[in-house]
């Protein structure tokens, strides 16, 4: 439903009376998943409470990497690789970051490459990077002035993996810019690219940066102006779970549910700026004032000349506090505004606050701290569970980046997890353990 009502009459406020189902909010509700995935940034950002919930949804399960081999080398060498070279727990921390803001993460590993010119000529091969050419960027044509032989022409484009794992970089992809083709019969998709367009033009004006570095493939597909199709098994998709019925082949955002309750959080926030504005600090207006009816000062007395000193006195006394004003008649003071403590909605913003901290799905105290195992184990236990299904993903797209190093390198493949996920501290387990130990029915380890 637009702005106005399709008949042309009545607008949507009349509706919206009629109407329990309706709101104003409704009005500004995302119309496609793209346009929701631009609201749930926007909600990750400017609101205190789903900031913190998220943040703490995502970097709170990442924990120790195990490697589940027999050798010590290869223990060492991936272990090097992935938490030294490239970060793993901080690239797990982004895409369970978008897991929870977008309920989609696409995550794909580059390996580093060199970009060779070859002569049309002679055939020699060299790095891009010492080659004296200019582009015809319509073309994609790389034109060539051969350092060996001086020919000057096309040349043919070569790219070389290079086997040094420091320039493997884990990428993360923006789910806006994605393009899922789905079959519901065998939940197979295929995924395409949307190159940004800031890119595309950086290209078109010949950015030397760019045409050396970008994937080959990518550019083809700047050139044609086409969506780029990722290879099988290129990329990762993580998404949190959604109706069948609901954008097959996507995971859909778990924030959907707090924008109708931030923006009426952001009305009553709006109501209290309005009310601190105009009604905190009040207003106050000095006055002569009468004492009597008849035979009164004020009514032979000169107001503009009063008035003058009035202001003058009041000036002497900012400066001086210990100033006295001397005044021939009563001066009294009448006040407006001044009210806004009383007209405050505070009490309501807090409750629409707890009622998106609850759509999120976690107790008050995860944000504000205070939880604990003494008070409130039922709520850590669930807790625990609902991050164990993010968790699952997380594990495999942990051994899916491991495979493919390990396959880029030559190395043997190696079984990766994370380390057990235990939210609950169970104190009275670890004592029993400690007792079991100390009596030698179980080792150390």
């Amino acid at each position: 439903m637009g702005i106005l009502d399709p008949s042309g009459g009545a607008s949507v406020l009349e509706n919206n009376y009629a109407d329990p189902m309706r709101m104003w909010s409704h009005a500004f509700s995302p119309r496609n998943l793209k346009q929701l995935f631009r609201w749930t940034e926007y909600l990750y950002y400017n609101s205190a409470q789903i900031y913190a919930g998220v943040k703490k949804f995502a970097e709170y399960p990442i924990t120790e990497i195990n490697y589940l081999t027999d050798s010590p080398a290869l223990r060492e060498k991936y272990s090097e690789v992935l938490e030294e070279t490239i970060g793993i727990k901080r690239a797990l921390i982004r895409s369970s970051l978008d897991l929870h803001v977008y309920g989609n993460s696409f995550t794909s590993v580059h390996f580093p490459f060199k970009r060779f010119l070859v002569c049309s000529n002679c055939g020699a091969k060299t790095d891009i990077h010492y080659c004296d050419y200019t582009i015809k960027i319509s073309k994609l044509d790389f034109i060539l002035k051969c350092a060996h032989c001086d020919h000057k022409g096309k040349a043919d484009v070569e790219d070389r993996r290079v086997l040094d794992h420091s320039g493997i970089n884990i990428v993360r992809w923006d789910p806006k810019l994605i393009e899922v083709a789905h079959n519901p019969v065998t939940s197979e998709n295929e995924y395409y690219y949307n190159v940004p367009s800031d890119v595309v033009s950086k290209v078109k004006s010949g950015d030397k940066h760019l045409l050396t570095t970008l994937p080959w493939s990518v550019l083809e597909a700047i050139k044609e102006g086409s969506l780029y199709k990722f290879s099988p098994n290129e990329i990762y998709h993580l998404k949190a779970d959604a109706p069948a019925g609901v954008e097959s082949g996507w995971g859909y955002p778990p924030l959907t549910s707090t924008i109708h309750l931030f923006y009426h959080a952001s009305v009553l926030r709006k109501a209290n700026e309005a009310i601190a504005l105009e009604r905190i600090v009040p207003l106050r207006i000095l006055h002569p004032q009468a004492t009597s009816p008849n035979a009164d000062p004020i009514l032979t007395l000169s107001v503009s000349g009063f008035m003058d000193q009035l202001e003058d006195n009041v000036k002497a006394w900012r400066k001086d506090p210990n100033h006295i004003m001397m005044s021939p008649v009563s001066v009294g003071v009448s006040q407006v505004g001044g009210e806004g403590r009383a007209l405050m909605v505070t009490q309501e913003i807090t409750q629409a606050e707890d009622n998106i901290i609850a759509a999120l799905g976690v107790p008050r105290e995860f944000i504000y701290g205070g939880l604990s195992f003494t008070g409130s184990s039922v709520t850590l236990r669930m807790l625990e569970n609902q991050l164990e299904s993010a968790i699952f993903q997380l594990n495999n797209a942990l051994t899916w980046i491991t495979d493919k190093i390990g396959a880029y390198i030559g190395w043997d493949s190696i079984k990766v997890k994370l380390g057990d996920f235990k939210m609950v501290d169970d104190v009275q387990q670890k004592q029993l353990m400690v007792n079991l130990w100390q009596g030698g029915v179980i080792s150390k380890t």
